[in-house]
């Protein structure tokens, strides 16, 4: 069982490792200023990942889908898109 003293030991140990690499620290870097704000970016990701779907269910050739996944693959990128027709949803319903 670690003790209040040993997990204060453990932090500031902690807080003195030093990183491989750093892609972002707000106490070293500064604010981009030509980057775009977070909710212009945001508002665009949504129609992106919508047509992105739409094409995925597209060339899948699936009829009238029952389901549609979108998520995120082992290592973060790329990102999936499963498209499951009427005989996933038959075996969904056993």
């Amino acid at each position: 069982m670690m003790t209040w003293r040993a997990l204060g030991a453990a932090l500031a140990q902690a807080r003195e490792l030093v990183p491989w690499i750093v892609d972002y620290d707000a106490r070293l870097h500064r604010r981009e200023p030509r980057l775009r704000a977070s909710e212009e970016l945001l508002a665009l990701l949504g129609p992106a990942i919508e047509q992105a779907a739409a094409s995925a269910y597209v060339a899948s050739g699936i009829d009238d889908p029952f389901v549609l996944t979108v998520g995120l693959g082992e290592t973060g990128f790329p990102p999936f898109v499963r498209v499951g027709g009427e005989g996933f949803r038959r075996r969904m319903r056993r």
